[in-house]
């Protein structure tokens, strides 16, 4: 029985392997530039994530974003009743799908008085965070819009309850927290700063 394997072969195809062999330099240029192209996908990544859509919406001249995914519903109260001896932030409720529900005057609790703000009784925005339900006052609903949180400015030394803003765009508009809110509205009084208008 002949032997009809080639070794001849065999001995130039491992020969043209080891000629081929990547050099320590050339291996350190390949891992530098897939690292390089791994820390490109990773900003992508967490740019993409700083970008979402925000509803719109003002009070008298001041802009307010929060996000898209705090926001339950836009509802027109059919009735609203005063709670005596509350603060004024948050002395009124409203009944919303078999529940009640504070309404929040987002004026009074970011202490925006100097800024010729009226507050709407007939419409609000329906926050909802960990099975809470809240509701915040408001004048307009200017729409959706994308908003980059990564490029946002501080609050700042204000007279903002900043606990409550993530921040300031380019364009002056607030960025309102909206998980936050309703925790610390659940939790509690967070606005030592609120005025006591009604």
């Amino acid at each position: 029985m002949t032997n009809d394997f080639d070794w001849e072969a065999l001995k130039r195809k491992v020969s043209m392997t080891v000629e081929h062999t990547v050099s320590p330099a050339e291996l350190q240029r390949i891992f530098k530039q897939r690292s390089e192209l791994l820390a490109q996908r990773k900003t992508q990544t967490t740019h993409s994530t700083t970008v979402g859509e925000h509803l719109i919406f003002s009070l008298g001249e001041v802009k307010f974003a929060v996000p898209l995914g705090d926001v339950r519903s836009l509802v027109s109260p059919k009735w609203v009743t005063r709670i005596p001896g509350a603060p004024a932030y948050k002395s009124r409720v409203t009944h919303i799908g078999g529940r009640i529900v504070s309404l929040v005057d987002l004026a009074n609790l970011l202490a925006l008085d100097d800024h010729k703000t009226h507050v709407r009784e007939d419409r609000c925005l329906l926050l909802e965070s960990g099975g809470t339900r809240l509701g915040l006052l408001l004048d307009e609903i200017h729409g959706i819009e994308k908003v980059d949180e990564s490029t946002l400015s501080p609050a700042g030394q204000t007279t903002l309850n900043i606990e409550l803003i993530k921040g300031i765009t380019k364009d002056l508009m607030l960025v309102l927290d909206g998980k936050a809110t309703v925790k610390g509205l659940r939790d509690g009084d967070k606005s030592p700063k609120s005025s006591s208008r009604d």
